[in-house]
């Protein structure tokens, strides 16, 4: 609205969706590390980047699991293509998750997909002091600070995905920092009573 209508600039207010915040504890990056996905199974969210991924960096001999969340049409063919690789072993596909239950168990998020409004998964990652890694399009970067709560890479590059976990899980400091700067980004940016607060305050 605002490149179309610079004149409008000073009436425009923009709100994000929010979040609880979390007393979430700080914790160490487990081995095998745990990386994460969650979201519809659909073309949109770009889940078949997961397995050229777990190919990289099983070729790279990192210890990991990942846990796939969600269902949608396109499960039958990621658990083909899983097992194409031989990855059945190091790949889960759980179906329909609950926040907390996934996010409380996964060290890393990792969010492929190719365009989102606002990407509430991603909200919900620094929510629970999970550092993400996604691509640097849509809307991602209003959420994603690059090298504070996780890192924004070149958009469909698989291979730099895999260099930032290596770094994650090589660099505990690192993850500890950005555990901390996900619980300040929620507090000032994603935090659900203040954004709420702020919508009332429109209408006042």
């Amino acid at each position: 609205i605002i490149n179309n209508y610079p004149e409008w600039k000073d009436k425009v207010k923009v709100i994000y969706n929010g979040v609880l915040p979390l007393n979430t504890l700080k914790k160490e990056v487990r081995s095998p590390i745990i990386i994460g996905n969650l979201g519809r199974l659909v073309e949109q969210k770009g889940q078949k980047h997961l397995i050229e991924l777990a190919t990289i960096l099983k070729e790279r001999n990192l210890n990991f699991k990942m846990i796939i969340g969600g269902s949608g049409p396109l499960r039958d063919e990621l658990q083909s293509l899983i097992s194409k690789k031989e990855l059945d072993n190091l790949i889960d596909l759980p179906g329909e998750l609950q926040a907390d239950d996934f996010f409380s168990n996964i060290d890393i998020f990792v969010f492929t997909s190719y365009f989102e409004g606002s990407a509430n998964a991603l909200i919900e990652s620094l929510q629970y002091g999970i550092p993400a890694v996604c691509f640097d399009i849509s809307s991602n970067p209003e959420v994603l600070e690059d090298s504070k709560t996780g890192f924004l890479i070149d958009p469909f590059n698989i291979s730099q995905m895999a260099d930032k976990i290596l770094l994650l899980t090589q660099k505990h400091d690192l993850y500890s920092e950005m555990q901390t700067n996900c619980s300040i980004t929620i507090e000032k940016k994603f935090n659900h009573l203040k954004n709420m607060k702020q919508v009332e305050e429109l209408f006042l």
